[in-house]
């Protein structure tokens, strides 16, 4: 029999103000990050916004678990609204270990002053398969949980009012980023889980496969990844 796994989520909002990378638009961001519940250990994806350690605490409480549970936590990229709180949670996760991918690990432990294993595409890490999509981040990953078929997809797309790729001007290559649509379209998940944006409880890889083919990727064909 499977273990039961759970994902909790911990949401705050964060507002860029006019004169920003939106130009003279207002603009309110959800920040999302989750913690994967499973045989009384949890692992977690991103660390949301400086400060907010205690929003984490909540979704594992919901979990019915608290930081000591802890043994993974696990980085989609080394931006400010993903790793902000990362320093605190290591300090309150003593049994954690810190993974991110290959091209942001050092970034992040610079951020957070902990040692950090480098996760390359095709690892598991504690039942997460990571996805490599660099492009957002030259070290882009997300993670695939096989039982619950459920895509932690990052950055690499976002569902704020529609599903669309990764936002331009926070990108390092977009032509790169877009591109990683069509990995995210082969993985097969049901449920993708975004950073930014509601999530898509099913049929996630056939959204992302629309998405790609509408923007003219061919999703038989993994060149331009």
């Amino acid at each position: 029999m499977k273990d039961e796994v759970r994902v909790e989520t911990a949401i705050t909002h964060y507002t860029f103000l006019p004169g920003g990378p939106f130009g003279d638009t207002e603009k309110t961001f959800d920040i999302r990050s989750y913690a994967v519940v499973r045989d009384r250990q949890a692992v977690l994806v991103d660390a949301l916004l400086p400060d907010h350690e205690d929003l984490i605490a909540a979704a594992l409480h919901r979990g019915g678990l608290d930081f000591a549970a802890v043994r993974a936590v696990v980085v989609t990229h080394a931006h400010p609204d993903h790793i902000g709180s990362l320093a605190a949670v290591m300090r309150a996760a003593p049994e954690a270990r810190l993974y991110a991918g290959s091209g942001d690990a050092e970034v992040v432990a610079e951020e957070c002053g902990v040692d950090v294993s480098v996760l390359n595409d095709g690892d598991d890490v504690w039942g997460l398969e990571v996805i490599g999509t660099p492009g957002h981040t030259i070290g882009h990953v997300c993670f695939l949980e096989h039982t619950t078929s459920t895509l932690f997809v990052g950055d690499a797309a976002v569902n704020m009012t529609s599903l669309e790729p990764s936002i331009e001007p926070f990108d390092e290559d977009h032509s790169r980023a877009v591109a990683q649509l069509v990995r995210l379209a082969g993985t097969g998940a049901q449920r993708a889980l975004f950073a930014h944006g509601a999530p898509i409880p099913s049929g996630a890889s056939v959204a992302f496969r629309d998405l790609a083919g509408r923007l003219g990727l061919a999703t038989g064909d993994m060149a331009a990844i």
